[in-house]
């Protein structure tokens, strides 16, 4: 058993370290929009790599994430709540959107413990709702990236209208996104389960 624990830890640490150095070469492309790994387009591998990165963290997180029971109930609260606060002040500050991804990690790793304020904060029924919705969020919202920005720079680039019109984008978002989950990604999971399941005989046949 201790030898196994100590080839998990081996891996674990060495995928930790690969998935960084491949969210710092991401960073450093220089093909970020909006901050150093905002890299979106297509024409590289960087989005994937970035992904894979993603995903190899993630894994990690899930693997290893007991070992966050070993804080007690009112520190994980603490993290909970100084984390988020801590993402924002990063984004208002306008800092490398790095930091802000490594920050995330550690608080993807407390929520998953879904302690007393993880369920306060995010297990309520909105936030639920927005996790279920989470994939039509994502398909649509580049549809109204610039929208607020165009409106801003349209009506003399006053605060309130930036604010108003990302306000309205958002409303659309979420009932698009609400639409969409009902018409379009419901059904296709349902037509696909029924096309890949495995189908029984009917009653009486040989």
């Amino acid at each position: 058993d201790a030898l196994a624990n100590r080839e998990d830890w081996s891996l674990a640490l060495l995928a930790v370290v690969a998935a960084l150095v491949g969210i710092y070469a991401v960073s450093i492309t220089g093909r970020g929009s909006g901050g150093p790994l905002d890299v979106v387009n297509g024409n590289s591998l960087y989005p994937m790599l970035r992904a894979v990165c993603g995903f190899a963290l993630g894994l990690v997180i899930f693997r290893f994430g007991y070992l966050v029971d070993r804080l007690s109930a009112s520190v994980q609260d603490l993290l909970v709540v100084v984390l988020p606060l801590a993402i924002i002040a990063v984004g208002i500050a306008d800092a490398s959107d790095r930091l802000m991804y490594l920050l995330y990690i550690p608080l993807v790793a407390v929520l998953s413990r879904d302690g007393r304020m993880a369920q306060l904060l995010f297990g309520n029924a909105l936030v639920y709702r927005l996790g279920i919705i989470s994939y039509s969020i994502y398909l649509i919202h580049p549809l109204f990236v610039s929208f607020a920005i165009r409106t801003w720079r349209l009506n003399g680039q006053q605060e309130w209208v930036y604010i108003a019109a990302s306000l309205v984008a958002f409303a659309v978002i979420l009932v698009l996104a609400e639409l969409s989950y009902r018409l379009v990604e419901m059904p296709g999971r349902r037509a696909l389960v029924s096309l890949f399941s495995p189908k029984r005989p009917a009653v009486g046949s040989s």
